[in-house]
């Protein structure tokens, strides 16, 4: 087994320890991206992990000053040979689970249909009294495996999620006497090809739950322009583009610069609210200055895309672009409006020509509204996490409880000529509730 010495230290700290650990194997844990060697993080983490980079997590950090990160680097015999992330998210019940009571008639009195509604209510019950620490490995505004990267070259995984856990039991015993602790855990977002190594956390005490799909749309080599886009598209749904671009034909749109964002960012905030607003459960809000330090930070590789109506700001998209892929990220618009002129997927269509334009491999949509997002060509991706709580109970219950928010049902659509030939039937798909994780 591996020696493994885990210390919460200051800069001074890391760099006293950096001059000795070839005799170790060394965790460092530090509470704020001041305190980290960001050479050697950014060194280590590849450009198409662009959310791990210390520029994002530089302008998360400090737009969120009101939520505590950890920052862990992890050294083999001198070597850097691991990375991980971590939010320290409050859990306050209502605020995060909007949740409502299932409405119980008298005719179904003693039936199963009254038995499940009550069980459900007592439930429902429970989880808006909830309150506690939740540990977040990986980003809570984003869809993806934002968390933990380490060298598969000097790391074998099972070896790699075990120091994952080291770092994480060090981050709980620290945390014993800060409001209460930590009260779960939540390592999130495994896709299908890494999701057997990471599976290797069930022995160790986690619940593993199946997440709700990523919307990926893999870009086509011949798509150069939106035209040859729409070109590889059927007849009902090259109809589609054309009725929303007419419904959005009043609406007007420009790429925001760092002066007004910074001037519009209460508007770009109460757009966001207006959705944020309506969905089932959220994590985290953001704050208005997010999109400000996004761009500071970024630079043109974040941009925000304000759509207008009679010179009023109605909606926006903001979207960030790495080595091969580009992030849909938050959305905003007006909900009076949207029916009448299809703010909604007007954008949506805008994100597929910036994707075209940036010549990226493919577009990453996020986990809401996924048969909408089906429409343009995206797929939906399973991403599973791995949760566990304090209370042996709740552990035991955690995958029946995260599976509430999955009850509606929603159609794969195949936009593409070449699927509509394939495709016979129409599969329907477990959807998601609305949940705030990303557009």
């Amino acid at each position: 087994m591996l020696l493994l010495s885990t210390l919460t230290c200051n800069q001074a700290c890391c760099n006293s320890l950096s001059e000795n650990n070839n005799k170790h194997n060394v965790l460092i844990t530090v509470n704020n991206i001041k305190q980290l060697n960001v050479n050697q993080w950014d060194t280590l983490v590849p450009n198409t992990h662009p959310f791990l980079k210390s520029s994002y997590l530089n302008a998360f950090e400090l737009s969120h000053p009101d939520v505590s990160c950890r920052y862990v680097m992890m050294y083999k015999d001198g070597q850097l040979v691991a990375i991980a992330y971590f939010q320290i998210v409050h859990i306050y019940g209502h605020n995060n689970f909007r949740l409502t009571h299932e409405v119980v008639n008298r005719e179904e009195d003693c039936t199963i249909t009254h038995l499940k509604k009550w069980f459900k209510n007592q439930v429902v019950d429970r989880i808006n009294k909830m309150e506690f620490n939740l540990l977040v490995n990986g980003n809570s505004f984003l869809t993806g495996e934002h968390g933990f990267y380490y060298d598969a070259k000097l790391l074998a995984a099972k070896t790699a999620f075990s120091l994952l856990q080291e770092a994480i039991d060090e981050i709980k015993t620290n945390e014993i006497n800060n409001n209460g602790g930590i009260g779960a855990v939540l390592i999130k977002d495994f896709e299908p090809a890494h999701i057997a190594d990471a599976r290797h956390l069930t022995t160790l005490g986690y619940q593993e739950v199946k997440g709700e799909p990523n919307m990926i749309l893999p870009m086509r080599s011949h798509w150069q322009s939106f035209a040859d886009y729409l070109a590889s598209m059927s007849s009902k749904y090259r109809a589609r583009v054309k009725r929303t671009f007419k419904k959005g034909k009043a609406l007007s749109q420009k790429s925001l610069s760092l002066t007004e964002i910074i001037d519009n960012k209460n508007k770009l905030y109460d757009l966001y609210k207006h959705v944020i607003d309506g969905v089932d459960f959220i994590m985290l809000d953001a704050s208005a200055d997010y999109f400000v330090q996004l761009k500071q930070q970024l630079g043109n590789n974040f941009t925000i895309r304000a759509f207008y109506l009679d010179g009023q700001m109605v909606g926006f998209i903001s979207t960030i672009l790495s080595a091969h892929e580009l992030e849909a990220h938050f959305v905003g618009y007006e909900p009076q409006y949207n029916r009448q002129h299809h703010i909604y997927p007007n954008i949506l269509y805008y994100i597929v020509q910036a994707g075209i334009d940036a010549g990226v491999q493919q577009i990453v949509f996020g986990r809401t509204a996924p048969e909408i997002k089906s429409t343009l060509g995206a797929e939906g991706v399973n991403m599973n996490c791995f949760l566990w709580h304090r209370n042996f109970l709740t552990n035991q219950l955690l995958v029946p409880l995260v599976n509430q928010f999955r009850e509606d049902d929603w159609v794969q659509r195949h936009p593409f000529k070449e699927e509509a030939v394939n495709t016979t039937t129409k599969p329907k798909v477990k959807a998601p509730k609305k949940s705030a994780l990303n557009t």
